[in-house]
């Protein structure tokens, strides 16, 4: 794995909101952002509730809507 300073290539910036260390604020570059999330533009994310659903289950579900 490659390691990159993000932050010394100028991609991501992080500052704090009133100088206070616990209130980071972190900018992330346009572009950068837009790479990032390129994999997962067309991704469904789904919070199950029911821990008992399985993934058969699930599929079908969602194929009938």
């Amino acid at each position: 794995m490659v390691k990159t300073n993000l932050i010394q290539k100028g991609l991501i910036k992080i500052d704090h909101e009133d100088g206070n260390k616990l209130l980071s604020r972190v900018h992330i570059d346009d572009g950068f952002f837009k790479e990032l999330r390129s994999p997962w533009r067309e991704a469904l994310v789904i919070k199950l509730l029911d821990k008992g659903v399985r993934y058969r289950t699930m599929k079908y579900k969602l194929s009938q809507t």
